[in-house]
């Protein structure tokens, strides 16, 4: 198989793994004279690969392989941040939050700079009958198989969330009740705050 083949196979794979179906090669014109290249898909949304062509083949190969390993053990996933969501709950309620209902991870696109719309893992939930999208940067890469750095693996990730002190949590000292806070991955959030899937 050639490169011009793999590199095709590779793109017909991630369009499929981040739910589209049909894409085109995009590439715009930057004001440092080099190009950005990535898909654009049939809705209309894209996807960032490389700057410049060098490392494209490269950097398509390893999204194609962080995307996989989220479609692969995504059972696993949702598993690990029930049981996160679990230790949210009990948590919240000791405080007087609203408790959250998980309903699952989701695929998500934010839109991000001039052009690019990412392919972001968060957690569909539901609080007061709304449906909601929340992410975290470090649960998405974790979805991914991967971390914020070498040193936090997927695991890791999971474990520190899990059994983090009660009095790690983050924003304790901004509690107030009265805007209907709940906690969602160790952090205390308003419940309005974040996206609203339809």
């Amino acid at each position: 198989m050639t490169k011009s083949e793999q590199t095709a196979q590779l793109e017909q794979t991630l369009t499929k793994l981040l739910g589209k179906n049909h894409y085109t090669k995009n590439k715009n014109s930057c004001k440092n004279g080099r190009n950005e290249y990535g898909l654009e898909f049939e809705d209309g949304t894209k996807y960032f690969i490389s700057m410049g062509k060098k490392y494209y083949f490269t950097r398509l190969a390893g999204t194609v392989e962080m995307y996989q390993y989220y479609h692969d053990n995504i059972e696993y996933l949702e598993q690990r941040v029930k049981e996160i969501i679990d230790r949210d709950n009990r948590q919240a309620v000791e405080l007087g939050l609203q408790p959250i209902e998980f309903i699952s991870l989701e695929m998500n696109t934010v839109d991000i700079n001039h052009w690019s719309y990412l392919f972001w893992i968060g957690i569909k939930y539901k609080i007061h009958r709304v449906v909601l999208w929340h992410i975290d940067t470090e649960l998405h890469y974790a979805c991914r198989g991967i971390g914020l750095n070498k040193e936090k693996s997927v695991e890791v990730y999971f474990q520190e969330k899990i059994n983090r002190p009660d009095e790690n949590l983050s924003g304790i000292n901004r509690l107030n009740k009265r805007n209907g806070n709940t906690i969602i991955l160790g952090y205390i959030h308003p419940v309005f705050s974040v996206r609203i899937i339809n």
